[in-house]
């Protein structure tokens, strides 16, 4: 059992995570309490859904996977409402295991303290996730109303790359889009108590502690949370029959999202989710801000953004961070900066390869683009988009077109290569 506790560390345990004000006796790295007092507060029940969510998070990058993959964990969460959020708990443990394909069991317990009371909402606009990515900056700009940015960081580089894409955002409407910025980190170790926590490199459970921020936020402003996904990568689908699933998100999969709105009911979260580009690939996404405003504004805008899935953290001489060019994000990326004839400003490590020294480096960070290859030799079939989970009522015809579209944008991408 890893259990998440309010208060100060007092015991030395490495299934033990506790959530104290003060950062030597805190279990994780973050800049808000555990009432979220910094978001407003929100109402309780949103608060336990970020306490689930960080949780999650915590044991995900914490528990490491065996070699068959899954594994089994269960947790106990400090809660409001005990009694309501353990009789969702079958909803709770199905959604994990899609977002994470690992078995959960998850336990409800009465939090040791009353929290704050909930303020008042402070206006009816809506709050979007805003990571710094191409999809969230393209959502930004094309809002109508000024959304409230929610950026969810662990590790001081992502938090300067949220910034620098929210000031090229501010070019195009400087001051419309109000922000906040929340830090959340595992740590190696609590020096206080001589913990010493594994590590699991994946974090496929990231997405869910992020939309539970977002959901705590959307509560006092407005009651809806956009995702401005595109639709592509929601699907998820398979680029080869043994891939399924392997990608790096479930964020925005219609089956997800359908059991997180079923939860959201279930313990008495009224937040609309809203995913306005759940029907466009990424480059149908960066054609539609291009066309309100224009591809040479556009570009600067976008290419500010980061989409890349394994950036550059170990190679000397390369700029921190830096888009490899050719994992599927980066991918896909590329992919709709050509289809919608924005200019792509973007520099990728493998551009500036050449003989050899590409061919060896491919070699290693290569996987993603040979299966991209493959998928475009051979296609996706029909039955592998539908063995990927699509719930009953997508309009099955309408995704497999859209598979079929952003296939043909990662054709572009790929021929450039």
């Amino acid at each position: 059992m890893i259990e998440l506790r309010l208060g100060p560390a007092s015991t030395k345990s490495d299934r033990i995570f506790y959530w104290h004000g003060d950062a030597s006796r805190c279990s994780f790295r973050t800049d808000v309490d555990a009432y979220l007092r910094r978001l407003g507060p929100p109402a309780a029940e949103a608060v336990d859904l970020v306490r689930l969510g960080t949780l999650v998070y915590l044991a995900d990058r914490t528990r490491p996977r065996p070699r068959g993959w899954a594994r089994d964990l269960a947790l106990m969460v400090p809660v409001s409402a005990p009694d309501r959020w353990n009789a969702a708990a079958t909803l709770v443990n199905d959604m994990l295991f899609f977002l994470t394909g690992d078995t959960w069991a998850t336990t409800f317990v009465a939090q040791p303290t009353q929290p704050t009371k909930a303020a008042d909402p402070v206006s009816d606009a809506s709050v979007m996730l805003y990571s710094g990515g191409a999809d969230g900056q393209a959502g930004a700009a094309l809002a109508k109303d000024e959304p409230w940015l929610i950026a969810l960081w662990d590790i001081g580089p992502v938090k300067g790359i949220q910034s620098d894409a929210r000031r090229a955002l501010q070019t195009l409407r400087p001051s419309s889009w109000p922000w906040s910025s929340v830090h959340l980190a595992r740590r190696s170790d609590l020096p206080s108590m001589g913990t010493v926590y594994l590590k699991e490199s994946t974090s496929r459970s990231r997405s869910l502690v992020y939309i539970a921020f977002g959901i705590a936020a959307a509560l006092r402003r407005g009651k809806k949370l956009v995702i401005a996904e595109n639709g592509f990568l929601s699907l998820n689908a398979p680029l080869l029959p043994e891939r399924r699933g392997s990608l790096s998100t479930r964020t925005t999969h219609p089956a997800f999202i359908g059991q997180l709105r079923a939860l959201l009911a279930e313990v008495g979260i009224e937040v609309e989710l809203q995913l306005p580009f759940a029907g466009l690939t990424k480059g149908e996404l960066f054609a539609l801000a291009a066309k309100r405003y224009d591809r040479e504004r556009m570009s600067r805008v976008l290419s500010a953004t980061h989409s890349c899935a394994k950036p550059n953290r170990r190679e000397e001489g390369v700029r921190p961070m830096m888009h490899c060019g050719v994992c599927y994000a980066c991918l896909v990326r590329r992919g709709a900066f050509l289809a919608s004839r924005v200019d792509d400003r973007t520099p990728y490590r493998v551009s500036d390869l050449k003989g050899s020294e590409r061919t060896k480096w491919l070699a290693q960070h290569g996987d993603d683009l040979a299966a991209v290859r493959t998928a475009l030799t051979r296609g996706i079939p029909p039955t592998e988009l539908l063995a990927s989970g699509l719930p009953a009522d997508v309009d099955f015809d309408a995704a497999y077109g859209l598979v079929g579209r952003g296939m043909r944008e990662l054709g572009l991408a790929v021929a450039g290569i």
